[in-house]
């Protein structure tokens, strides 16, 4: 059985012993800071070398973060419980809350002082007792820290509703609010501005973007306040709102409607929008059409409400200029927020604001078959069928797909055994759309995914007798499909695949194989294509999809 790694990317959060902070707020008994290094200690590491740190939990964790001084390439956190590892993230420094950000007075104040602080880290599968870290050089730290949260009161999700704006007339999008996820109260009363601008911001967490339940999102929620407040000594947490990668909207700072936040250093007559993810390089989260979707919703309100142009600049009364009237945080800041991903999609964003302020929003259903295109639309294909941002459906033996789907323009692409994937682009406007997808006949080799478990999938491959087989497997499908060589079609995304050798094709022109995927959390896809020998040529395999359920 082979491990499959997957950069099911990831962040932390915790925090310490009581201190009282220029605003008052006193750190709860739920968060310790631990020093990670002996007095004096320090490491530093060359390029290619790494180090191991061992740290027990002075309590049950559910998140982790880290302060520290200095460098490194990169940093790897097991949670564990019992000797057995519960969450496994990647740690990044979160570039949002970095000291350079804060002037001499407010670093002074600061709980983290003029430490630079990772992002956070979340455990889904149960509280850990102990951390394990791995540092890559090249490396230098002179002070480490390591912040643990205890696990909160568990959150349900409420009911669905429909506020309505208190202005205008575009409906304010379903916004869940501070007693769904157990906020604490604000330690400061609030101040108010008049809304003329919208801030993009991300949270720089992977584990934020990897939550699968509206629980497990609502609980990272309030692990960003404690951060905010106990971390940078906030007091409440700073974004006016929170989106995650299922749409699902929370509401940020307390005080209601236009109540003024602290998410980007001038936030007067700004309204801080958090994004739940790390849309950056190395980590790289794909913003989903249903997160892209809550911001521009949410944007269509307030716009519509203030009488905002999404399209326009105008001047921004904290930051002391003109500036456009959507931004996104490195717009204002030195920092990467909100991710170089996320950023990309700014004008879509503003357009999208645009666009439903000038239409009643619709939806529809892309709905089609995969087909054989040599034969005709009457013979179906079993394959996969996906969309861009990853959502992907598994065609029966009718090979009949659909996608419940917003207005706008979509990409999708299909493959099946024995045929060369193909890709097509539509516009869903409202009610069914049907665009079925052709594939031709081609020298595809074979390769199926069977499920065994949440974490556990069989690959079965076709080919030469004799042949090596690699593996390609990717968070996200190659959509459009791009030509290889002259070996095919591809599948998965070159810019975020892996590749892992599996062996050899046996006597019986098989190879099948039990893989287990390590740190993926419940609800996480992997599209994968194989490479390999057929009819004595190298080929790609026709691509296929399995999810972690």
């Amino acid at each position: 059985m082979l491990p499959v790694r997957l950069f099911a990317l990831g962040a932390l959060l915790s925090i310490a012993a009581p201190f009282a902070s220029a605003q008052g707020v006193r750190t709860p008994a739920s968060i310790d800071r631990t020093t990670a290094l002996l007095p004096g200690q320090t490491i530093e590491l060359a390029a290619g070398e790494m180090h191991e740190l061992k740290l027990t939990a002075p309590f049950a964790t559910r998140d982790f973060g880290l302060w520290f001084d200095g460098h490194f390439a990169g940093i790897e956190v097991e949670l564990l419980a019992a000797g057995q590892v519960v969450a496994s993230w990647p740690l990044v420094e979160d570039h949002d809350q970095t000291p350079e950000l804060f002037d001499a007075t407010a670093r002074a104040a600061r709980p983290a002082g003029a430490l630079h602080v990772t992002g956070l880290a979340h455990s889904y599968a149960g509280a850990a007792d102990r951390a394990r870290l791995v540092i890559f050089g090249p490396a230098q730290l002179t002070t480490l820290k390591a912040v643990w949260i205890a696990p909160t009161k568990p959150a349900t999700q409420p009911a669905a509703t429909q506020p309505s704006a208190k202005a205008g007339t575009y409906p304010k999008p379903q916004v869940y609010s501070r007693s769904s996820w157990n906020a604490d109260p604000a330690q400061c009363s609030s101040s108010y501005c008049n809304t003329t601008h919208m801030a993009i911001h991300h949270t720089a967490s992977s584990a934020d973007y990897a939550a699968s339940t509206w629980s497990q999102a609502a609980a990272n929620v309030k692990a960003i306040q404690a951060y905010h407040m106990y971390t940078n000594g906030w007091c409440d947490v700073g974004y006016n709102y929170l989106v995650t990668k299922e749409g699902w909207i929370f509401e940020g700072r307390g005080g209601g409607d236009n109540v003024k936040g602290a998410h980007d250093g001038f936030n007067c007559g700004s309204m801080g929008v958090a994004s739940l993810g790390y849309f950056h390089t190395p980590i790289n989260n794909p913003p989903t059409t249903a997160q892209l979707n809550a911001l521009e919703e949410l944007g269509a309100w307030k716009c519509d409400q203030q009488n905002i142009d999404p399209l326009g600049s105008s001047w921004y009364a904290g930051y002391g200029g003109i500036k456009a009237n959507i931004y996104g945080h490195r717009d204002v800041k030195a920092t990467a927020c909100p991710g170089d991903l996320l950023y990309a999609k700014m004008g879509a964003i503003k357009s999208g604001i645009n666009a439903r302020l000038s239409s009643t929003p619709t939806s529809g259903t892309l709905k089609g078959v995969l087909y054989d295109a040599n034969l005709g639309s009457s013979v179906r294909l079993v394959g996969t069928v996906a969309l861009s941002d990853g959502t992907f459906a598994t065609t029966g033996t009718d090979g009949y797909f659909e996608f419940p789907l917003p207005a706008g323009a979509y990409s999708f692409a299909g493959t099946a055994p024995g045929h060369a994937a193909g890709d097509a682009t539509e516009t869903v406007t409202s009610g069914d759309v049907w665009e079925s997808l052709g594939l031709w006949q081609a020298a595809v080799p074979t390769h199926t995914n069977t499920s065994l478990s949440s974490s556990q999938f069989n690959a079965t491959f076709t080919g030469d007798v004799g042949s090596p087989v690699w593996l390609g497997y990717s968070g996200l499908p190659g959509i459009p499909t791009a030509p290889f060589g002259l070996t095919g079609n591809l599948w998965i995304d070159l810019g975020t695949s892996q590749i892992l050798y599996l062996g050899t094709i046996s006597g019986s022109g098989t190879l099948s194989i039990n893989l287990t995927v390590s740190g993926a959390p419940i609800g996480t896809t992997l599209f994968t294509q194989g490479y390999l020998l057929s009819g004595g040529q190298a080929r790609l395999t026709n691509g296929a999809a399995w999810i972690s359920q």
